[in-house]
């Protein structure tokens, strides 16, 4: 799970991503004025960056609740043959 550098990207690659998870990728260069669009790269970097952490956060939470659940297991066997 490495971070992928979004800045070497193009803003035809960060416009179609940007598309693929719901994030809108164009801007008005000016408020109100509906001619003139613009990527937004910093928005959209920022936009897929947090939703990254967010997405290595859960596999964190998973990866731990796994680990607990083994030691927990394990405990318990070797309970189970000490007692005999």
């Amino acid at each position: 799970m490495f971070q992928k550098d979004y800045w070497s990207m193009t803003d035809d690659e960060l416009d179609e991503l940007g598309t693929k998870y719901n994030i809108p990728p164009i801007t008005l260069a000016v408020p109100g004025d509906l001619g003139t669009f613009y990527v937004d790269r910093p928005r959209i970097i920022a936009q897929l960056t947090a939703r990254d952490a967010a997405r290595q956060s859960n596999w964190s939470l998973v990866l731990s609740i796994l680990s607990l659940v083994l030691s927990i297991i394990a405990v318990a066997v070797s309970l189970a043959f000490n007692i005999e």
